[in-house]
């Protein structure tokens, strides 16, 4: 290591953001508690900083909300989501300055419901033609398999490499001018966004954005946006809504959320599928919501309590993960190019020509027994590249960096 074989534990005060203690978040712990699919997909002594769920505990008004609910006996149907649109309203406007009205929210099963539902309201009945920037969210190709007539582009973004501090550090832009001839000459109906980004941890810029809606704008391509690792953008970026310039250029647009990602409540299901203009608020208007086939009770109270009650957990969790996206950087080799997040728990590391053969993750999990997403699922850009989730605690996160600077000899 750069420094001596000694790592520095930047906010060392930073707690883990439920008030547990780190030493009852160990992985092999973890591989006996958690009865979920980030543990017991992958054997005992395995590592895992594949999945995009946290170890953290949720925050106990989340927790107090479900128990309460329990206590009650009410675990039926949830018919009205007015109380979730109110409370998400508030939390955008204090965070964001985004100003909603409760009719441009619908509530919703989960984050893939929502973008396949916006899908299907922007693309015409012969399939159309979706684009996104990759490497990308994995999960948007599962969405699209729900569109099998649908033709689906990979534009590749710019990702660069240059040293900083000593260090290999990866950049990501859009080449705009590419972006503008694909627009220009493939009828494209549909393009994704992922704001911020997954599987970088990139906060778009309000410059970016301008120019995307411009060029949306300019070819009338509508927009759906995923911003569900919205509320985890570090204290050094500011996070900016895609609907209010998408509504301000004439630009269609549907966003989608949920506090499932950011308070750690993957496994429960309800989001928000949200207008950006008046049209499309009126589609919404006439949106079905059946009883019986929407978000669950637990879902909507955990995502009602998150927005409404759990900004400080949310706080405590985004300095643990800045302060362990900093761990990775300074125990990880000089010689592994990694990105500098600004949004969270996501990490992106280049094991491209290191001696990890042609598949790095496979040969990490083998040999190191640590299991990273690989970048091939990620789509064009993302082959030989993975993503490491440091959404745990500290010395797991120092213990697989060590592990991969063993696996290319530098340890």
């Amino acid at each position: 290591m750069s420094n001596g074989g000694q790592v520095s534990y930047p906010n060392s005060n930073a707690p883990e953001p439920s008030g547990t203690a780190w030493d009852e978040l160990t992985s092999p712990l973890l591989h006996t508690r958690y009865d979920n699919a980030k543990y017991q997909m992958v054997d005992s002594d395995v590592l895992p900083f594949w999945i995009a769920e946290m170890d953290f505990p949720p925050a106990q008004e989340i927790r107090d909300a479900w128990t309460d609910a329990i206590a009650s006996g009410s675990i039926g149907y949830v018919h009205e989501s007015l109380r979730l649109r109110e409370g998400f309203a508030t939390f955008a406007k204090r965070r964001w300055g985004w100003d909603l009205k409760l009719e441009q929210m619908h509530a919703t099963r989960d984050v893939y419901q929502a973008v396949r539902d916006a899908l299907h309201l922007f693309l015409p009945e012969n399939g159309g033609h979706i684009a996104l920037h990759t490497p990308n969210y994995n999960g948007f190709a599962v969405m699209f398999s729900a569109l099998p007539q649908a033709k689906v582009s990979q534009l590749e973004l710019q990702q660069t490499i240059a040293i900083s501090d000593g260090r290999q550090t990866i950049s990501i832009d859009i080449d705009y001018a590419a972006l503008e001839e694909y627009f220009r000459t493939a009828s494209v109906d549909v393009f994704v966004l992922c704001n911020p980004h997954n599987p970088f941890g990139r906060v778009w810029s309000a410059a970016e954005l301008e120019r995307l809606a411009q060029l949306c704008a300019k070819y009338r391509v509508a927009v759906v946006s995923d911003e569900i690792h919205a509320p985890l953008t570090h204290r050094d970026a500011t996070f900016i809504p895609f609907a209010p310039i998408a509504a301000k250029h004439g630009v269609p647009c549907f966003v989608t959320t949920s506090a499932s990602k950011s308070w750690n409540i993957p496994g429960t299901k309800c989001a928000l599928l949200i207008a950006a203009g008046t049209a499309e608020t009126a589609i919404l208007a006439d949106f079905p919501t059946p009883i019986n086939a929407g978000f669950d009770r637990f879902g909507y109270l955990g995502n009602l309590a998150a927005f409404t009650a759990g900004e400080a957990w949310l706080e405590r969790a985004i300095e643990r993960i800045e302060a362990n996206q900093i761990l990775l950087r300074e125990t990880l080799d000089p010689a592994i190019p990694v990105s500098t997040p600004n949004a969270s728990y996501l990490a992106w590391l280049d094991l491209r020509n290191l001696g990890l053969g042609d598949s790095p993750t496979q040969t990490l999990l083998s040999q190191q027994r640590i299991k990273l997403a690989d970048g091939d699922v990620y789509g064009r850009g993302g082959q030989g590249f993975a993503r490491f989730n440091v959404g745990c605690a500290p010395e797991m996160v120092i213990e697989g960096a060590r592990r991969i600077n063993t696996a290319i000899g530098r340890n």
